[in-house]
């Protein structure tokens, strides 16, 4: 299960909202709460939000798998 607090970290250290970042993913804002309150993402969004955060494999690992 991801680690949501780091996520949303990440996101406004990055300068986004949730909700504009949601948009930079291509994903509308509901699916993106509904994704983070389950703390479960599809590989293909996890690899959409590394990109827009340019996250390290370290950081995808503690966010994502740990």
């Amino acid at each position: 299960m991801a680690n949501i607090n780091l996520l949303k970290g990440k996101i406004v250290a990055a300068g986004f909202t949730l909700n504009g970042f949601a948009n930079k993913i291509g994903m509308p804002y509901t699916t993106f709460s509904r994704r983070m309150k389950a703390r479960i993402f599809g590989s293909d969004e996890i690899e959409k939000i590394a990109r827009v955060l340019n996250l390290t494999a370290e950081e995808i690992q503690a966010i994502f798998f740990n």
